[in-house]
Parts: C-alpha cells; structure tokens; sequence
C-alpha cells in the first residue's frame, strides 16, 4: 500500500457505513474555544462509534503514520493522535491532501 492509498480496513470500518461523513471531519474553529470542535455532540457520536468499531486498532495506527491527518480516527482528533506520536517516539509522515481527500470519497460512496 503506499501512503496515498486508503487502508484495507477501511472496508470493514464503522465508518464506513455513516449516514453523516461529516462527523469525522469537524470544522477547526480556533480562538477562546480552544479545541471544542473535536467534542461537539455530532463528534462525540464519531468517536463513541470509533470505540465500538472492529477495524479501532487497525485505524489507529495507520492515523500515528502521518502528521496532521484531518479528523477523528479511532477516537482521536489530530492533536491527541500527535501527543501519542510523542509519547510512543512515532516518527509521522507529512499528509498529503490526496489522503484526506480520498477519504471522505470513500465515506461519501458508502451513504
């Protein structure tokens, strides 16, 4: 697999049947609100979706891969996924655009 391509787990992912794609990505919004996007109630849901999901495991660590991977996968949101590269000593790679793009293709087609 190279990095731009969706991981194979993505087919047996929760996600991958959501209703709403969106959920995953929730819109940063910077200022006093700090990171408040990543726990609004439609995130929540993602992420007690991601905690009951089968593939958790498998999407977590292909998330610890990359720096600055857009969105909530397996219950983290970028900044929690970066101080988990920290505390493990996980090495991440850049992020292409590519990737995240093809991701909410996938969770696009899947509706």
């Amino acid at each position: 697999m190279s990095s731009l391509d969706l991981p194979v787990f993505s087919n047996h992912a929760s996600c991958s049947d959501a209703l709403e794609p969106d959920m995953w990505f929730p819109e940063e919004i910077g200022g006093k609100s700090g990171r408040g996007w990543s726990r609004t109630p439609s995130a929540n849901f993602a992420r007690a979706i991601c905690r009951g999901c089968e593939a958790f495991t498998e999407c977590k660590e292909y998330a610890l891969q990359f720096q600055d991977l857009a969105g909530i996968w397996a219950d983290q949101d970028r900044h929690e996924r970066h101080a988990e590269q920290i505390e493990r000593g996980i090495k991440p790679r850049p992020v292409f655009n590519t990737i995240v793009t093809q991701s909410r293709r996938l969770l696009d087609e899947s509706r």
